[in-house]
C-alpha cells in the first residue's frame, strides 16, 4: 500500500506522510513509532485519516466534489491545515497497536457458576461506560476547525 496526501486527489488516503510522522515522533523520542516497520506505519495514517473523516464535522465544504477526502476545504482549496496533519499523527500512533473501532470490554462486577457437589459461582456483568471522546487531545488539537460528530456546533462558526 502507498500513502498518497495529494490536495484533493480521487484518490489520496491520509493527511500526512511517513517522512513528517517520523519528523514529528522522533522530536517526541516517540520510539514505539521508530520501531515500527514502514507497511505497519502506512496502515496506521490511513487509518487515523479515515478515523478523522467519519468521526468529525469539519467547518466549510470540501474544495471539490470529487476528493475522496474531506480535506482540503473550499476556503482554502490549496492548503491543508497543519492541524489535521498534526491529529492525523497522533491517532496514527495510537492506531499503531490499538484499534480504534474494539468495543470496550464489559466490567465483571460478580460470578455465580452451579459448581456440582460444591455450591454455586455466578457472573455478572456490567455494561461498558461509553466513552463520549476517546481522543480527546486530537478533538483540542482540531480546535474549532472540526467538532465530533454528536457533539453538536455551539462552538463552531460558519463561514
Amino acid at each position: 500500500m502507498m500513502i498518497i496526501t495529494t490536495l484533493g486527489a480521487i484518490d489520496a488516503n491520509s493527511y500526512a506522510d511517513i517522512v513528517t510522522a517520523d519528523a514529528f515522533h522522533k522530536l517526541r523520542n516517540n520510539q514505539a513509532w521508530a520501531d515500527a516497520a514502514e507497511s505497519a506505519k502506512t496502515a496506521a495514517l490511513v487509518r487515523a485519516t479515515d478515523y478523522l473523516d467519519a468521526n468529525y464535522i469539519y467547518v466549510s465544504v470540501p474544495a471539490t466534489e470529487f476528493q475522496a477526502l474531506e480535506h482540503p476545504r473550499i476556503s482554502n482549496p490549496d492548503i491543508l491545515d497543519a492541524r489535521i496533519v498534526k491529529a492525523t499523527i497522533m491517532l496514527a500512533e495510537k492506531f499503531l497497536t490499538d484499534d480504534p473501532l474494539a468495543t470496550p470490554s464489559p466490567t465483571v462486577i460478580s460470578t455465580t457458576e452451579k459448581l456440582e457437589g460444591v455450591g454455586e459461582s455466578s457472573t455478572t456483568y456490567a455494561a461498558p461506560v461509553p466513552v463520549s471522546d476517546p481522543y480527546p487531545q486530537v478533538t483540542r488539537t482540531l480546535g474549532k476547525m472540526a467538532v465530533r460528530r454528536g457533539g453538536g456546533f455551539s462552538n463552531i462558526r460558519m463561514r
